[in-house]
Parts: C-alpha cells; sequence; structure tokens
C-alpha cells in the first residue's frame, strides 16, 4: 500500500524462499533456503509444503538438496519419519538417512548419495576396519601385527552390546516410548564404540612410530622418549575412554533390562556381559599402556571404572535372572 511492500509474516523462522511456475514442465517450484535447520528443520518445511499443496489440490513430487547437508538434520528428519509411522527412532544412522531420503522425496530427481551429499561424511577420514566384512576383520585381529589388537576388540565388544541393547529397546518401543530415547542413546554409543576400533589402533601405530624414531644425540634422545611416553599415555586414554562410555552404555542396558520386552530379555542379560568383556578387557589395555608410561591418576580411574562396570553387570544379570524365572 502506498507504493510500499507488504510483508505477510511467514510460517517458519530461519526461512527464506520465492516460488514460481515453470511453464515448459508444466510445474511449480519453491526454493527454499534453511538458514538455521535447529530452528526450521528441511522435514517440517518440506511437510508444510506438502500441506500447501494438498489445499491446492497439488501434490509435491519431490525434492532436492543443493549443496551439502549437515549430517543431524537428516538424522533429526530420519527420526521424525519413523515416529510419525509409530516406529522407534532408535535405528543405526544408515537406516535414519535412508528414511529421511526416501521421505523427503530426495531420491526422486536422481539418486541421493550420502557420501557426496552430508557434510561430516565428505571430510571423514577413511576407516580401515569399521568398513570390513566380518571375517576379513576378524582374519585381520589374527594375524601377526599389533594393530587391531585386544583394544580395538574390547571396542568392538561395546559396539556389540550397544547394538544388543537398542535390540531389545526397539522391540520394546510399542509399550514403553521411552525405549526410543535409550535405543537413540545406544545407537550413538555403539557408533562412538565403532570409531574407538579405528582410534584404538591409530594410537598404537603411534607408539611404534615414535619406537622407530632416529635418536643419535642426547638430545634427540630425550626428544624420543618424551614422544615414546605421550604416545603410551594416548595409546591408554582410548581404552579409558571405552570404559567411561561402556559405564553409560551399562546403565541404559540396566533399565532396558529392567522394562524390556520378556522375550528379548536374554538379549539384555548378553549385552550385559558383552559389556563386562568390553570394560575389563579395556581395563586391561589402559594397564599394559600405563606400564609403558605410568600415571597414577589414570591407573586409579580406570580400577574405579573397572569396579563399576563390574557391579552394573552383575546386577542386570541378577534381574535378567529373576525375570527369566
Amino acid at each position: 500500500a502506498n507504493g510500499k511492500a507488504i510483508k505477510i509474516p511467514g510460517i517458519f523462522k530461519a526461512v527464506k524462499a520465492v516460488g514460481w511456475y515453470i511453464e515448459e514442465y508444466g510445474l511449480a517450484q519453491v526454493s527454499i533456503n534453511l538458514t538455521n535447520y535447529k530452528i526450521s528443520p528441511p522435514h517440517l518445511v518440506f511437510d508444510e509444503c506438502c500441506r500447501q499443496a494438498e489445499k491446492l489440490g497439488l501434490r509435491v513430487t519431490g525434492s532436492e538438496i543443493v549443496g551439502l547437508v549437515p549430517l543431524e538434520a537428516m538424522l533429526m528428519a530420519g527420526r521424525y519419519y519413523l515416529e510419525k509411522q509409530g516406529k522407534s527412532p532408535g535405528v543405526p544412522e544408515e537406516e535414519l538417512i535412508d528414511i529421511a531420503v526416501k521421505s523427503l522425496g530426495l531420491d526422486q530427481l536422481y539418486p541421493f548419495e550420502p557420501e557426496k551429499k552430508i557434510i561430516e561424511y565428505t571430510v571423514a577420514e577413511p576407516r580401515r576396519f569399521e568398513t570390513m566384512r566380518l571375517r576379513s576383520f576378524v582374519n585381520e585381529v589374527s594375524l601377526d601385527s599389533p594393530t587391531p589388537g585386544g583394544g580395538s576388540v574390547a571396542a568392538l565388544l561395546g559396539s556389540l552390546a550397544s547394538a544388543l541393547g537398542s535390540m531389545v529397546a526397539n522391540l520394546s518401543y510399542k509399550d514403553d516410548k521411552e525405549m526410543g530415547k535409550k535405543g537413540i542413546q545406544l545407537q550413538r554409543m555403539k557408533d562412538e564404540f565403532l570409531r574407538d576400533i579405528e582410534n584404538d589402533a591409530r594410537a598404537f601405530d603411534a607408539v611404534i612410530s615414535a619406537m622407530r624414531m632416529k635418536a643419535r644425540t642426547e638430545e634427540a634422545k630425550k626428544e624420543k622418549e618424551a614422544k615414546i611416553r605421550a604416545a603410551y599415555l594416548g595409546a591408554a586414554r582410548v581404552p579409558l575412554k571405552v570404559m567411561e562410555r561402556i559405564v553409560e552404555t551399562l546403565k541404559l542396558i540396566g533399565y532396558i533390562a529392567e522394562h524390556g520386552l520378556l522375550a528379548s530379555i536374554s538379549d539384555a542379560g548378553v549385552a550385559a556381559r558383552s559389556s563386562l568383556a568390553c570394560g575389563e578387557g579395556a581395563y586391561l589395555n589402559v594397564l599394559i599402556n600405563l606400564k609403558e608410561a605410568p600415571d597414577e591418576e589414570m591407573k586409579g580411574k580406570a580400577e574405579s571404572l573397572l569396579r563399576q562396570i563390574r557391579e552394573l553387570s552383575d546386577q542386570i544379570l541378577d534381574r535378567v535372572l529373576s525375570r527369566l524365572g
């Protein structure tokens, strides 16, 4: 009015959008710039586009992402659509992305390639062990090389314990929606443990590299000794972190063992004992590295964590046996 633009508040914040009709295709297109996906996530904006189209008797035929998208935005979308279907959102990352792609119609125009479209995937370091087939990894462990070794195997046990716990949570979701949250947390734990399979091997590779340093002068020898000690401490920190995480994993499994589906309660017990093996294995790896680089504070922390791990695992096993009768 009076030569001034009239601004009408939109439905979403942190969104800039424009729409137009493409006559040669007989289609309308809406181009949207999401400036903060945490305020206005893609799935909510997409669903609103679908609702507005439906009011006009139209249908959204698909969508595309121009540029890159944060991983969390895709995971949020996957969980959102699973919950809309009445399913547990505590599923693997790959499954969440697949659900998001299909639900948002991101594969309607051309295949959506996560490794090229998701920011975190485009910059991720190659993972030598995580993408191996099971038999190949087991064979790799059996060879006469120091990595992957006990620390990586302990981390693998942690990932399996988390995965089993998540499985029971997902099976129990229909009767207890809290299980969805537990499943999400356990999936995150599982992924962290999987990364630590690699991290443990890399940490010990750093020890080997430090030991191979040439040191002809006294100064060089001191520098080498310092680097070896630092590398051993770094190698001890990875299994120590595994121990910290398995404590949190056991707390989640404890809830699942108490409230989970009875038909799958034995799996919660296996998860608890796998967690115990993970924790004890990680503890041994902390000790072997601290043997070469003593650190009483780190050792004391590991001992405290081990006591917690054993206590929590035993409590869960007792509860599982009680429920099994």
